[in-house]
């Protein structure tokens, strides 16, 4: 059977930095941010 990620959780001090990181320099593209149920997380998926 083949194993595969199916996702990676990061926790950061500033998610706009990051995903201007992520869009700039890796050539990642944003596809959904939402604010999860915990009171304080936001989530990012890229």
């Amino acid at each position: 059977m083949k194993k595969t990620i199916d996702h990676i959780g990061i926790a950061v001090r500033d998610i706009d930095s990051t995903i201007q990181f992520y869009e700039k320099v890796l050539s990642g593209t944003l596809i959904d941010r939402y604010v999860s149920e915990a009171p304080g997380v936001e989530s990012e998926v890229a």
